[in-house]
């Protein structure tokens, strides 16, 4: 692993030192490099070309049928999904997705778009 030096203001200085006193996290190196790697991930998932792996996280209500409708347009990038109800009443699927990332860009524009659903996350693998 490469040793690097980083100049950062005071102000962040503490709010890191905050956040690791609340996570448990040790030490800044592994904090910086997580938080770099989620920046780079963001960068990959905004700029997808090519063929991927991806899991994609949605919530959204209970008793809509949207998200069914949008899941059979995308049976071709939907690999596996899970299906659960959360505490609050509303549902949770983990879509595990494999395709073209055009596919997989259309697919999570989909859900994003929808009014029942709440929240949508993509993670590239």
């Amino acid at each position: 692993m490469k040793i690097i030096s980083m100049s950062l203001e005071d102000e962040l200085v503490s709010e890191i030192e905050a956040f690791q006193e609340v996570t448990g996290v040790k030490g800044r190196s592994k904090l910086i490099r997580d938080a770099l790697r989620l920046l780079v991930d963001q960068h990959k998932e905004e700029n997808l070309e090519g063929f991927v792996d991806g899991v994609l996280v949605v919530t959204h209500e209970d008793k809509t049928e949207e998200v069914g409708k949008i899941k059979h347009d995308f049976n071709d990038v939907i690999k596996t999904q899970v299906h659960n109800h959360l505490k609050n009443g509303d549902c949770m699927e983990v879509f595990m997705l494999r395709g073209h990332s055009s596919s997989v860009k259309a697919l999570k524009a989909e859900l994003s778009a929808s009014s029942s659903v709440k929240k949508v996350r993509l993670v590239i693998v």
